[in-house]
């Protein structure tokens, strides 16, 4: 039996793969609700082509991607040198990171392509420390028991260099960052698991324990069987979460404590579907990409004593001027949560800065002694970036629905009751299109528990 199916596209005048859903991608992109676009150009030009080469062919998010390289960077770049802003104030490059968006946006895949080398230099250390190890068991074999203790002494078993971990206890983490002293990754996935699991046995704890770190404050672990001193601490985290589940980061003392403001959150750039390309990601992009933060790790590696970085005299004047000013606009709002944010961001200015001078610098096969004002600016233009996220966060805690962004933004729009009719009324204003709204919104509200849609066509707003 044929089945005829109706306007079904002519496959001999397809030119593109794209084409085969042109009818859908006319009707959503006229109404494309732009969220906040992550400002690519902060990176070095080559690093930016490459980044937006994998947007075009894979469909990553610009800015998932980007939370990835400056993550991978810091690690890379980890202990060997510090950022020095002025007498006292010296932080290291370190980051903690948060991708927002559902599922569909692919997270993960982003992640992994701006982690890959990172992951892949993982793999290549632990394979030395195998070597390492049989090595080290063969030239212990030769030994009499006489000249056994002192080789143990003076040669302990090799332990693995580290860069990444993953589920770990804060006692576990105190432990491999002592034997790790240039610095690790803590790459979670669901961010939101990471965040669960603190203070999990005693309450506050390993918040104030992820504080410190953060600051590369010096720690101790003390265990029944042995205290752990981990001096100055190198940890940059980063991982993904869905919207719907922003609230639960700050849940108990969190929102309280200065933690959640640490943190640095990418949404997603748009909320249309992304559709696969014909393109292909040309090889050369990925062994671009690794060799820039190859070099990036294996020049860290070769500074035998950590190096303090300073601003150059115009770059200094600029950060002091670009912090006062924003330390002034969070006091103009009167919200103690807003002016904390306001403050941690001027903290993660100098620590962004040092990363893209180290690029830049690597990039040219240079040295890097100052910070120069290109960095700075490129620091400054992504702060304000994530400043603007942080607002998005900040909506999201203060409203009872777990919407983020448009969606809350549509939803607080709505009226107590409304019909279908309205609602794409509503949503014209706000650039969605007809089919956006009733095929994908009002039924997500309804899922979510946000809408009554007991009577056909009529809405009730079940969260004010």
């Amino acid at each position: 039996m044929v089945v005829k199916v109706e306007n079904s596209p002519d496959l001999s005048k397809v030119d593109r793969l794209e084409d085969l859903a042109s009818p859908l991608i006319k009707e959503e992109g006229s109404h494309e609700k732009k969220l906040i676009e992550f400002p690519l150009e902060v990176f070095p030009e080559k690093v930016q082509k490459i980044l937006m080469e994998v947007h075009e062919t894979l469909g990553y998010e610009k800015g998932y991607m980007a939370m990835g390289v400056l993550c991978c960077a810091s690690v890379f770049v980890g202990n060997s040198r510090h950022m020095k802003v002025k007498n006292g104030w010296v932080v290291p490059p370190n980051l903690y990171g948060v991708i927002v968006g559902n599922s569909s946006k692919k997270k993960s895949p982003a992640l992994k392509f701006a982690l890959q080398p990172l992951l892949r230099k993982q793999e290549v250390l632990f394979e030395k420390h195998k070597e390492d190890v049989e090595h080290w068991k063969a030239e212990k074999s030769t030994l009499e028991k006489v000249e056994l203790d002192a080789f143990l002494e003076m040669y302990p078993e090799p332990k693995p260099q580290r860069l990444k971990v993953n589920d770990v206890t804060k006692e576990a983490l105190c432990r491999i960052l002592s034997e790790n002293p240039h610095g690790l990754l803590m790459y979670r996935d669901e961010i939101l698991a990471w965040v669960n699991s603190l203070n999990q046995y005693r309450p506050g704890s390993d918040g104030q324990f992820y504080l410190s770190v953060f600051d590369g404050s010096s720690e101790v672990s003390d265990r029944v069987e042995k205290s752990v001193f981990v001096e100055n601490p190198f940890l940059s985290v980063v991982g993904g979460i869905q919207p719907s589940v922003l609230p639960k980061l700050a849940a108990g003392s969190r929102g309280e404590d200065g933690f959640l403001f640490r943190l640095l959150f990418v949404f997603p750039e748009t909320e249309s579907p992304v559709y696969l390309s014909e393109k292909e990601t040309a090889t050369r992009v990925f062994e671009e990409y690794d060799a820039i933060m190859s070099k990036l790790f294996e020049d860290s590696q070769k500074i035998p004593e950590q190096e303090v970085i300073t601003f150059s005299v115009r770059a200094q004047q600029y950060f002091l001027s670009v912090a006062n000013e924003n330390t002034y606009k969070g006091s103009e709002y009167g919200d103690e949560s807003v002016i904390s944010i306001y403050e941690k961001l001027n903290g993660y200015i100098p620590r962004l800065a040092l990363l893209f001078q180290i690029l830049e610098d690597t990039l040219e096969g240079k040295r890097t002694f100052q910070v120069h004002l290109g960095a700075l600016e490129s620091a400054v233009k992504l702060m304000e970036y994530f400043k603007k996220t942080a607002h998005m966060v900040l909506d999201t805690l203060s409203s009872n629905t777990g919407l983020s962004g448009s969606h809350l933004e549509y939803y607080s729009a709505l009226p107590k009751e409304f019909s279908t009719s309205q609602a794409i009324e509503i949503g014209k204003e706000l650039q969605y299109s007809p089919s956006n709204i009733k095929q994908r919104l009002l039924k997500k509200f309804v899922k979510m528990g946000l809408l009554d849609n007991s009577t056909h066509g009529r809405y009730r707003k079940l969260k004010v």
